[in-house]
């Protein structure tokens, strides 16, 4: 075999042993290991804690884990600590604060098959948990043996709070909100709102009938139902549809109204995220969040005012913002219950998620725990989730919100707000409010009002800025809807035009009708083009006003300099000469000899009204001359020199008094 062949062959067998190797084999190949551990509860007694729960394998099957209890970290005193823990890295293998891992692996527990339940219990002494207070626990899920500060297979976390016998003052405020969905007049974007009647909503307006529990509701939430309960529209694929659930909303909007005032509540309109508001100015806010622009609902104008910042978070640029809107109390997050200077009512955030967003009862419960101790002792908790309500804490003492605002402690300084706000939206959805996809900008123009349409557009901003939105992307949706809708109003404003004019005379005029179907009164003036500029002109007109629903007709007097035929396009234009909606095509005929024959008759006419005065005239005059001197004075004899009258003249005018006098005289 020469050299060259037994390369050949060499390279053959490692090509055909890195094929073999790739393939692997059924017995060596490595098992990836994924499981999950869930605490189903949390215990405790004089003797110390007990954790119960169980391990579920996600992968391969693996023979055996080992399930570790720990605690970590210092004991938590201040908001400020709370928050920190709730913001750190599950992920991690302890916190930043963890310095020996090992003292605090308590109590282990082998698992076989990797699937199935444990229960670990440490004392309070093991713990380190000597004093009251809140503590980080939790538990990991290892391989045996394996390096305690190494990444666990699974973790899941939890606060445990040491009271002792400590009682806290607690006011439940059900919060009435929904994502909004009216976009104008009755129509609406969907209909989730009838989901929720028989669903959050129904569970909610429920639990707000309890004793000792204040309710709050957004006024547009209820202006939406109303809305609803008359008739409704809803938008879909951009044709509007009749709404089928009237009788729903009638039926909320009842339970709402039956609910005791003296425990109600109304937050501001919309319920926006005023933590957007920080950076702006006071004119800037007033224009974003116009309050001032929007009617409240009869039966809510009486309830005092609530503002509440998001998950609690707020700070004194916070606060700043919502004292413009002179409530009754605002609900912040602070070191301790009390009071500010204006009488604002500082209390615990709501325990929406448990430790690392866990929605389950446990976690949610141990935060509630944690929240009443380091918020103690008196504080309220916004309920906007019926499965919320469902957890309850010993030591806890109901009271409705306006008898904790009445006992809590004396004012305390702004530095206790726990701040600074994180709003859930951020300056794109502000801008795209405030502008509303530019279709603001020319309705402005056409009803000469920037209040006019502020005020038109005022629940809209509001609503397009919520806190019942998840993200930008979710308001941006609404805010497109209403833009299309804002954009569209100036095209309900139409000129209508005869479909052709005949003019028989050089000053004639025509009419056009001017038709307002915007929801506002708008200025117009009606302008034109001609085909022949040199024969036929059309003068733009004044201004005219047109009421939201009217028709108006409009004046077109054409100057003609010379017969034929010429097509004119005229058009609408606003006061600023900004020009809406299509140009209409009016085809005009002008008739010189039409001009012509009314010159003639007019002439003739005129001849003949002139000839015919003339010679009445003249006939007047003639009979004028011809009348009888009978009733002259005899002449006296004239002296001589002077020439007399013929005598026969005399004597021919006795027969005619003979006559008169109906005497007959013969010579």
């Amino acid at each position: 075999m020469t050299s060259q062949t037994l390369r050949r062959a060499l390279c053959v067998m490692g090509a055909f042993s890195a094929f073999v190797l790739g393939l692997g084999f059924p017995g060596t190949a490595h098992a990836e290991v994924a499981v999950n551990v869930t605490m189903t509860r949390i215990t405790q007694d004089a003797a110390g804690l007990t954790v119960t729960g169980s391990v579920t394998s996600t992968g391969d099957k693996v023979d055996s884990v080992e399930v570790i209890l720990w605690r970590d970290g210092p004991r938590l005193a201040s908001p400020t600590d709370l928050d920190a823990v709730l913001a750190s890295d599950a992920d991690s293998a302890f916190t930043s604060s963890h310095v020996e891992p090992t003292k605090y692996t308590l109590t282990t527990q082998n698992i076989s098959a990797g699937v199935g339940p444990f229960t670990l219990h440490a004392t309070w002494a093991q713990l380190g948990m000597p004093n009251n207070g809140v503590y980080l626990v939790g538990v990991d899920v290892r391989a045996p043996g394996a390096d305690p500060s190494a990444q666990p297979l699974a973790r899941e976390r939890t606060l445990v709070t040491v009271s002792g016998n400590a009682t806290v003052s607690v006011a439940t405020v059900v919060e009435l909100t929904s994502t909004p969905s009216l976009l104008h007049g009755a129509v609406f974007l969907d209909e989730h709102l009838v989901r929720e009647f028989s669903g959050r909503l129904g569970s909610l307006v429920e639990l707000a009938q309890g004793e000792n529990v204040s309710w709050a509701i957004d006024p547009l939430l209820y202006h939406e139902v109303s809305v609803m309960a008359s008739g409704y529209e809803v938008l879909v694929d951009g044709q509007l549809n009749t709404g089928r659930s009237s009788v729903a909303a009638q039926e909320w909007l009842a339970k709402v109204d039956a609910l005791p005032k003296s425990a109600g509540y109304r937050l501001p309109w919309g319920n926006p995220d005023l933590g957007l508001a920080e950076s702006l100015d006071e004119d800037a806010v007033a224009e974003v969040f116009p309050f001032d622009a929007v009617t409240l609902p009869q039966s809510l104008a009486t309830l005092p005012l609530l503002v509440r910042a998001h998950d609690g978070r707020g700070d004194s640029a916070w606060l700043d913002v919502a004292e413009t809107l002179q409530p009754a109390i605002v609900l912040v997050s602070a070191a301790q219950s009390g009071t500010l200077a204006a009488g604002v009512l500082v209390a615990s955030p709501a325990a929406v998620r448990g430790m690392d967003g866990s929605s389950s009862t446990v976690q949610m419960t141990a935060l509630r725990a944690a929240e009443d101790y380091i918020y103690g002792p008196a504080l309220s908790r916004i309920v906007d989730d019926p499965g919320q309500a469902q957890i309850s804490v010993q030591g806890e003492v109901p009271v409705l919100l306006s008898d904790l605002a009445n006992n809590v402690s004396q004012p305390m300084s702004l530095s206790v707000l726990t701040g600074p706000t994180n709003p859930i939206l951020t300056a794109a959805s502000m801008d795209a409010a405030t502008y509303m996809g530019g279709g603001i900008a020319l309705y402005e123009s056409l009803t000469d009002s920037h209040d006019v349409v502020r005020q038109l557009v005022a629940s809209q901003r509001l609503a397009a800025l919520s806190q019942s939105w998840g993200s930008d992307s979710d308001s941006q949706t609404y805010t497109q809807a209403v833009a299309d809708w804002v954009t569209s109003l100036p095209q309900a404003v139409t000129l209508t035009a005869p479909p052709n004019v005949t003019l028989t005379s050089r000053t004639g005029s025509f009419l056009v009708t001017i038709t307002n179907k915007s929801p506002a009164p708008v200025y117009v003036k009606v302008a034109s083009s001609s085909s022949s500029p040199l024969a036929l002109t059309i003068p733009t007109t004044d201004i005219i006003l047109v009421n939201a629903g009217d028709k108006v007709p409009a004046v077109l007097a054409p100057r003609v300099t010379r017969d034929g035929d010429t097509e004119v396009l005229v058009w609408l234009e606003t006061s600023a000469g900004e020009r809406i909606g299509a140009a209409t095509t009016i085809p005009i005929s002008a008739t010189q000899t039409a001009w012509l024959a009314w010159v003639i008759i007019g002439s003739a006419v005129l001849l003949v009204v002139v000839g015919t005065g003339l010679r009445v005239r003249t006939m007047a005059k003639a009979r004028a001359n011809q009348e009888p001197r009978e009733t002259q004075e005899p002449q006296e004899p004239r002296e001589s020199g002077e020439s007399q009258e013929p005598q026969e003249t005399q004597e021919t005018q006795k027969p005619q008094e003979t006559v008169e006098t109906g005497e007959v005289k013969s010579d």
